[in-house]
């Protein structure tokens, strides 16, 4: 059934075709289809109707908005989301409540587009996977959809990679971090965030772990036992501000030596980050042994250092300290220690 109402969307013609019937197979579809992929939609379909007709389904839909075998009548314009198609889209996904992974990946979208997917994102509490891979968006884009990451958000994996990110992207993203509470990964793989972008970032992570008895006491504060009490009353909100992400992916994103301060860092504070990826930057042997310290210190259990010219042995000793504690780990589940 999924797959007939796939070919049925995929060839769909909006000048000849029965958008009556269409309907109707979506209707009669929805207790069948749980996932849609549809590879092209050259009728550029309002997708509100799909969320319309199909009620509590799909909980899965992955859209390319462009044309498969063209041969020589390519036309650059089919391909992409236009800002109407996410306009539509922005309407449907403020009506589904049952939706849970969007992919838009590869739609040709831009700041503009994105911010109007934002508009209907802001209104839904079901996605919680968004993939926007592979497309134009920049840090106007990032920003508009960085507000929709406060504590009420539900979105828990956010796919930025390969997109035209720089370093207010970065820092946009980095103070979310501190409200979020359903974010676990974040892939800003193929970027531009630059050594401010990436640190940005690093230290949010480090600054979330951090105690709130460890923190100044505010100007005023008295010392003492006012001062114990104090503590003792932030140190449960302070629980609740730790940031919870799992995974984070700055790979290829033009960093240096200037990372090191801040991602050795948050490697020895933050206790929640279990996979990073840092591989394609502009690192230098010259730091191997700080970073091998900082990652000794670290609750990673997956790191990828490749491509940072770190030097074969620096990148041994690394994965193996990190393959270590990976070991222990699952031999502590499998003992149910």
């Amino acid at each position: 059934m999924e797959q007939n109402l796939q070919e049925a969307l995929e060839n769909f013609d909006a000048a000849t075709g029965d958008i009556a019937a269409l309907r109707r197979l979506m209707a009669f579809s929805r207790r069948f289809v749980q996932g849609l992929r549809v590879q092209q939609l050259p009728s550029h379909l309002d997708l509100q109707l799909l969320f319309n007709a199909m009620e509590h389904s799909p909980a899965s839909l992955a859209v390319s908005y462009g044309q498969r075998c063209v041969g020589m009548d390519y036309d650059r314009a089919a391909f992409g989301a236009s800002l109407a198609d996410c306009r539509c889209l922005a309407r449907g996904l403020a009506l589904t409540e049952t939706l849970v992974v969007l992919e838009l990946s590869n739609n040709g979208l831009d700041d503009d587009k994105l911010r109007m997917l934002a508009s209907g994102l802001a209104d839904n509490i079901s996605v919680t996977h968004l993939n926007l891979s592979h497309n134009r968006i920049s840090d106007r884009g990032v920003r508009a959809l960085a507000k929709l990451l406060d504590k009420n958000s539900v979105l828990s994996l956010l796919d930025l990679a390969d997109n035209h990110l720089h370093a207010d992207s970065g820092r946009a993203l980095a103070r979310t971090l501190g409200h979020s509470r359903a974010l676990v990964s974040l892939n800003l793989r193929l970027n531009r965030l630059g050594d401010e972008g990436c640190a940005a970032l690093c230290d949010a992570l480090a600054r979330a772990q951090v105690p709130a008895a460890a923190r100044p006491a505010a100007a005023g504060s008295s010392a003492g036992g006012n001062s114990s009490s104090t503590s003792g009353s932030q140190q449960p909100q302070q629980q609740q501000q730790m940031a919870p992400l799992e995974r984070l992916n700055i790979s290829s994103n033009g960093a240096g030596a200037g990372l090191l301060p801040s991602l050795c860092s948050m490697l020895r504070s933050n206790r929640t980050l279990a996979e990073l990826d840092v591989s394609s930057n502009a690192f230098s042997e010259h730091v191997a042994q700080e970073l091998l310290s900082a990652v000794s210190s670290s609750a990673l259990l997956g790191l990828d250092v490749r491509g940072c010219a770190l030097g074969a042995t620096a990148e041994a000793a690394i994965s193996e300290e990190v393959l270590g504690r990976l070991a222990k780990t699952e031999r502590k589940r499998l003992l149910g220690a």
